[in-house]
C-alpha cells in the first residue's frame, strides 16, 4: 500500500514538473530570426528593390501600366536579394 502510494506520490510531482514546464514554455514568446532579419534586409540592403516594387505596384494598380504588365520581375529582384541578406545572418541565429 505503502508503495503504490510513493508511486502516486512520484507520477504526480512528475506530472507537475511537466505542467510547469509547459506553462513556462507556453508564457515565452518564441520570434522566428528570419522574419526578424527580413525586415532589417527589407529597411536596409533591399530597400532600392522594396521601393521598385511598390512603385510597380502603384503604376498596375492606377491603370497606368502597360496592358499585360506585371511586377514578377521586381518582385524577383527583391526576393533575391531578401533571399541573399538572410542567408548571410540566418543560420549563426538559430539553435
Amino acid at each position: 500500500m505503502k508503495q503504490a502510494n510513493s508511486a502516486k506520490q512520484e507520477s504526480s510531482d512528475s506530472n507537475e514538473d511537466v505542467k510547469e514546464a509547459n506553462k513556462s514554455v507556453q508564457s515565452e514568446e518564441l520570434i522566428d530570426p528570419q522574419s526578424v532579419i527580413r525586415e532589417q534586409c527589407k529597411a536596409s540592403l533591399c530597400n532600392k528593390y522594396f521601393k521598385k516594387l511598390e512603385f510597380c505596384n502603384q503604376r498596375v494598380n492606377s491603370g497606368k501600366a502597360k496592358a499585360n504588365e506585371t511586377c514578377w520581375e521586381e518582385v524577383v529582384d527583391f526576393v533575391h536579394c531578401t533571399d541573399h541578406c538572410i542567408s548571410r545572418t540566418l543560420f549563426s541565429k538559430l539553435k
